[in-house]
């Protein structure tokens, strides 16, 4: 007898969780805890819909531009649409309670250390891989 294929022990699992880094790749504690930052998966319902939210606004502002109606902070608006994306597939921010959250986070220019390795995180598929578990 043949086993039934099970397609989704394949899959990306829905959340994963990283240790976030200082400046210096230390271990960034807050009050002697980690930092860690827990995240929807790459391929789960609300990272797609963050993504797609994300494109179609980068799409509006292209074709802004090319008829001629160039938004004049374009650059200001694309960080925030990577912040806003950023945030949407964040679940949780522990050991570092900011106001304002994940969003505060990810918009603040000075904090790009952390921005940067969340969207490396989601970015990076083996992060979500079945049994993975956290980094």
């Amino acid at each position: 007898m043949t086993q039934e294929f099970d397609l989704s022990a394949f899959e990306n699992v829905d959340t994963g969780t990283f240790t976030v880094l200082d400046q210096s790749g230390e271990e960034l504690n807050y009050g002697g805890k980690p930092v860690r930052i827990t995240m929807h998966g790459a391929g789960s319902k609300v990272q797609v819909a963050a993504e797609r939210k994300k494109l179609k606004a980068a799409k509006a502002a292209l074709y802004s531009g090319i008829s001629g109606r160039a938004i004049k902070n374009a650059e200001e608006d694309e960080f925030q649409r990577e912040a806003e994306y950023l945030a949407a597939c964040t679940i949780s921010v522990e050991n570092f309670p900011v106001p304002g959250g994940a969003l505060a986070i990810y918009s603040n220019p000075k904090l790009s250390y952390i921005t940067r390795q969340a969207a490396k995180f989601i970015s990076d598929e083996a992060n979500f891989k079945p049994g993975s578990g956290s980094i």
